[in-house]
């Protein structure tokens, strides 16, 4: 089958699915949250919210696509190019085949839970309503189904979308209470019962979420895998202005290792993280090293420009000498 027609089968397959989600089957290894074998007399009753949402689950609306709108902070990345174009020919052809999932919005119109790629591709089929389920939800509750309806769809999540769907989702339920909570009937910690839920270790999941103390390009390269989470775990600890500064040396490519990640914290955590001193991490210079170079400024000043500090002249000679560098290897 070519690559093409394998895209597009896809494309119908996650139209149909939409948020399909059955019960998995109990093995060995499934967590006995999970395998529902508790007790009768330990099992907390159905949420509210599931009652609510299996009462109205099988009346289907049609809405007006201009009344939807994207769930506020959605930290899950929309289609694009080929994926996006794809889902829009399928819907072409065969129409929107799975409802979309909404809730009444206080200021009008409907709220998406699920169903983001749908409704963007079906605006650019150009449909002009799309079936729905509409949900009595509160926005915790909301939070929860959006999540992890997302979670569940998606074959594949970006670093920065499991960062901030699991701080999202953490949020709520460190409100709500972990012994307490009405979303989840468990009594485990709130970051256990997400960890365990996703599958990973609860370190893991703070890994991930410090990850949302990145600067967006500094992000970005994570995404793309060209940064490593665990530098960028170390990397989160540092301001936005020193990953600013980190960034404009690294640009979108020149790799970093844990050792130097590692260096930049401590660095940091012992106030000692100028902008030179990024510059000499990343260069290779050890902050303790050997002797010293004495440079006359009037030797060099040809070569500067003016009104420079000696910060600064440090960190320009760096830059130069790593330019220099990188164009021999060439």
């Amino acid at each position: 089958m070519a690559k093409k027609d394998i895209s597009k089968a896809k494309s119908m397959i996650e139209q149909f699915m939409g948020d399909f989600d059955p019960e998995p089957e109990a093995t060995e290894d499934t967590p006995e949250t999970t395998r529902h074998e508790e007790s009768p007399a330990s099992i907390d009753p159905a949420p509210a919210w599931e009652t609510r949402a299996a009462e109205t689950e099988n009346v289907v609306h049609q809405l007006n696509i201009d009344e939807l709108h994207p769930f506020p902070e959605h930290p899950f990345k929309l289609y694009a190019d080929d994926q996006l174009a794809d889902m829009i020919e399928s819907i072409v052809q065969f129409g929107v085949m799975t409802p979309i999932h909404v809730r009444l919005r206080i200021a009008g119109g409907y709220e998406i839970l699920a169903g983001h790629n749908r409704t963007e591709a079906a605006r650019r089929a150009g449909l002009t309503t799309i079936p729905a389920l509409i949900f009595d939800m509160d926005d915790d509750e909301a939070i929860v189904w959006m999540i992890d309806s997302n979670l569940r769809q998606r074959e594949k999540q970006l670093a920065s979308e499991l960062a901030f769907a699991y701080k999202m989702k953490l949020a709520v339920l460190s409100r709500q209470g972990a012994r307490t909570s009405s979303l989840v009937g468990t009594k485990l910690r709130s970051d256990e019962l997400i960890a365990e839920q996703a599958g990973i270790a609860k370190n893991t999941l703070h890994r991930y979420i410090a990850l949302t103390n990145l600067i967006e390009p500094l992000l970005r390269r994570v995404d793309n895998e060209t940064i490593k989470l665990y530098p960028a775990v170390s990397l989160s600890s540092l301001t936005a202005e020193q990953q600013q500064q980190l960034y404009a040396f690294l640009g979108d490519h020149k790799p970093i290792s844990m050792k130097e990640a590692d260096e930049l914290k401590r660095l940091n955590q012992a106030g000692e993280l100028t902008h030179p001193a990024i510059l000499r991490v990343m260069a290779g210079v050890a902050s303790s090293g050997g002797g010293k170079i004495r440079l006359d400024r009037d030797q060099l000043s040809p070569y500067l420009p003016t009104q420079m500090n000696d910060d600064e002249v440090l960190a320009y000679i760096i830059q130069a000498l790593d330019a220099f560098r990188r164009q021999a290897e060439r």
